[in-house]
């Protein structure tokens, strides 16, 4: 049964549970993890983004030397020697690296103090 204020009630006993304001990552609001997470996702993400630029570049290689625009490919056997495999890597570098990157700022404004 509930009462008029939407609490449980059993019995005699009124059970009331409070639950921390909670950020979306499962952080208290205001705690001090968001000193330490935003440098850390942040350098993390500009190298996930450094990544996707190399893969891309190395993607791009590939596919001229496959159409005989540029010279032979530094990897010519294995997984690595095709261009498809390349511009997957660019993909997931890039959406982990612009992951980050919003982790961080999303860290970085939570810690400013409101008066700021």
């Amino acid at each position: 049964m509930k009462n008029k204020e939407g609490l449980a009630e059993f019995g005699f006993m009124v059970v009331k549970i409070r639950f921390p304001e909670r950020a979306p990552t499962g952080r208290v609001i205001g705690s001090g993890g968001a000193r330490v997470v935003a440098p850390a996702a942040l350098m993390a993400g500009g190298l996930f983004t450094l990544a996707a630029v190399a893969c891309l570049t190395l993607a791009a290689w590939r596919l001229t030397s496959d159409l005989g625009w540029t010279g032979e490919f530094a990897i010519t056997e294995g997984l690595l020697s095709h261009w498809q495999v390349w511009m997957t890597l660019t993909i997931g570098t890039g959406v982990v690296g612009v992951k980050l990157l919003r982790i961080a700022r999303a860290r970085e404004a939570a810690s400013v103090p409101a008066d700021h």
